[in-house]
């Protein structure tokens, strides 16, 4: 990955894929399930990593429920001062490059950690 607007490092956020792909010992490509890249974002690094979702009433598309997913991903620098956590929420319709379909996780807030 190259360097841009100052990140070096990414997180990887990965799925269950129970129809999914495997690369097996000959390289040739398998029928299987596991863990499969969902999403990279730029991080510097998450050092830390949580997740919560709960279901709300009244939601902004109009629909009378729905489902809110947060990642919460933190960078503990060095020095202390180049620490970052961010808050991503999950889009249902956002584009997801990695799979190439809507569903992705975007920054919704970005707080300094030290």
């Amino acid at each position: 990955w190259p360097v841009t607007d100052g990140y070096s490092w990414f997180s990887y956020i990965y799925r269950w894929q129970t129809y999914g792909t495997t690369l097996v010992a000959d390289n040739e490509t398998a029928s299987g399930r596991g863990f499969q890249t969902f999403q990279v974002i730029r991080t510097e690094a998450a050092s830390d990593v949580d997740y919560t979702f709960w279901t709300q009433t009244e939601c902004e598309d109009g629909e009378e429920m729905c489902d809110i997913h947060l990642l919460y991903l933190c960078s503990h620098g060095i020095p202390a001062d180049n620490s970052r956590c961010s808050v991503l929420q999950f889009a249902p319709a956002g584009y997801n490059p990695i799979t190439d379909n809507p569903g992705a996780f975007f920054e919704i807030q970005s707080i300094d950690a030290f």
